[in-house]
């Protein structure tokens, strides 16, 4: 049972940073190149941002926090966690998985906060959609909604105890 615990946090690992390292790859290639209008646009450029709308959107809204505890559960290291299996903590091919999943994190972390700030509606109900503008209480209330879940997710075993 501790192998198939093993190679499951492992196999979430590897395909969450092969989904951010694609993500990530693809959004700065589209930033990269100069749009000056819809109809000089690629039938390749349009399909990375069909992609990358579906990916990056429910990435950053829906499998956020999934993510975010599969890469802090490898950062975090406990030796009595279960997940582990055989992998002992700062020993050998840990340092590998530890790499990872912090170059995971941060792109995940510089993707998400820029999707939010960009897409979210902060007047949903005007005719217009994003017809408020950005100030600062409404990025606040924004960078609390992103850190709550992760307090949540790095106190989760003093929460348990209690």
């Amino acid at each position: 049972m501790d192998k198939n615990n093993e190679s499951i946090l492992l196999a979430f690992l590897y395909v969450f940073f092969a989904l951010q390292l694609l993500c990530f790859v693809l959004f700065f290639y589209i930033l990269s190149k100069p749009h000056n209008s819809t109809s000089q646009r690629s039938r390749g450029q349009s399909t990375i941002l069909k992609f990358l709308d579906k990916t990056v959107i429910s990435t950053s809204y829906v499998q956020a926090l999934p993510m975010f505890q599969i890469y802090l559960t490898v950062l975090i290291c406990v030796d009595e966690r279960e997940v582990y299996g055989d992998l002992t903590c700062y020993e050998g091919t840990y340092f590998v998985h530890f790499v990872i999943a912090l170059l995971g994190l941060l792109m995940h972390s510089i993707i998400s906060v820029t999707v939010i700030i960009f897409t979210s509606d902060f007047n949903p109900f005007s005719n217009h959609p994003y017809a408020t503008p950005q100030n600062r209480p409404q990025l606040y209330r924004l960078f609390i909604k992103f850190l709550l879940p992760l307090f949540a997710l790095l106190t989760y075993s003093v929460m348990k105890v209690l």
